[in-house]
């Protein structure tokens, strides 16, 4: 009997695995219909997927989808609702100790609160966080970019400039750091000064900068 019931056990831990395995092709469609500028459909997306993983009772996946989910809310301009599900990922996440995944939370609550919530307090204490998760992990570079950044853009959200600048500033050299590997955030962080400078009527440096972008 007890045979019979480690047997069953490890079958139906077979058939869980698989399945949660079977959501990967179906984040990235998520992604990629987020990337493609289909909002609602990202939204309906994740939606099903946390719906599944919860199903599953499987908390890094579940994390995943909040994270999803919180992306699509953002896109479509629901702020409240892309710090719910951002929220409640970092908790799941940190349930499973899955540091990465809480980081990831932690960095897009600071710009939701800071860029689009305008909360520069809620937004810094968020930044302590994910910093102090950061430094735990061996301090990512990817993370540790959107992270000054997204507290930079903060920051400059709420008319602070000259801290603004000193970050932006930090994001500018860890972004020229890996200018080969990203590119792309690259040009957002070059953008990004640009504005400040716009902010600080420092119309030459902007320009500067914005040709910059274009090269």
């Amino acid at each position: 009997h007890d045979v019979a019931v480690r047997v069953g056990c490890d079958l139906l831990a077979v058939q869980r695995a698989a399945r949660v395995r079977a959501q990967t092709p179906r984040l990235a469609a998520a992604r990629a219909e987020l990337d493609a500028g289909h909002h609602d459909r990202a939204r309906e997306l994740a939606r099903e997927l946390v719906t599944e993983a919860e199903r599953l009772a499987h908390a890094p996946l579940l994390a995943e989808a909040l994270l999803s989910l919180g992306a699509a809310e953002l896109a479509s301009g629901d702020y409240p609702a892309s710090c719910a599900a951002l929220l409640r990922a970092f908790t799941t996440a940190e349930s499973a100790r899955h540091d990465r995944l809480a980081t990831d939370a932690a960095i897009r609550l600071v710009y939701v609160l800071g860029e689009r919530q305008h909360d520069l307090p809620r937004a810094e204490t968020w930044a302590e966080v994910a910093d102090a998760k950061l430094r735990r992990q061996g301090d990512d570079p990817a993370l540790r970019l959107r992270l000054r950044f997204n507290l930079a853009s903060a920051l400059l959200d709420a008319g602070q400039l000259r801290a603004s600048e000193l970050r932006f500033r930090e994001t500018m050299a860890l972004a020229e750091q890996r200018r080969d590997i990203d590119p792309s955030f690259h040009v957002i962080a070059l953008n990004a000064l640009a504005t400040l400078e716009l902010e600080k009527g420092a119309l030459t440096e902007a320009e500067a900068l914005l040709r910059r972008s274009l090269a």
